[in-house]
């Protein structure tokens, strides 16, 4: 979701099992104070959201947000995990 030529349009209109950020879109506005809000209004119609982040710093406001996953330079990772997998560096 976000991505040059992606529409939210199915996501509204056929439901989606799962909904990613596009990386770009992220970066450009995970600090806006707008980003939990879009959060919040994407899992009245899906519940599970993967979010591409590279700093470990928004962690806290996407768990708080209910996002199910983040992603970094690899696989997905679902929030369970992150602190386990952060501690073991």
């Amino acid at each position: 979701m976000g991505g040059r030529n992606s529409s939210a349009l199915p996501l509204f209109t056929e439901g989606c099992e799962c909904v990613r950020f596009n990386k770009s879109f992220t970066e450009l506005n995970i600090s806006r104070a707008i980003f939990p809000v879009l959060l919040e209004n994407v899992r009245r119609h899906c519940k599970k959201i993967i979010v591409p982040v590279s700093s470990r710093q928004y962690h806290g406001m996407l768990s708080k947000a209910g996002v199910w996953a983040v992603q970094g330079q690899y696989r997905p990772v679902h929030f369970s995990h992150c602190e386990l997998l952060l501690s073991r560096r």
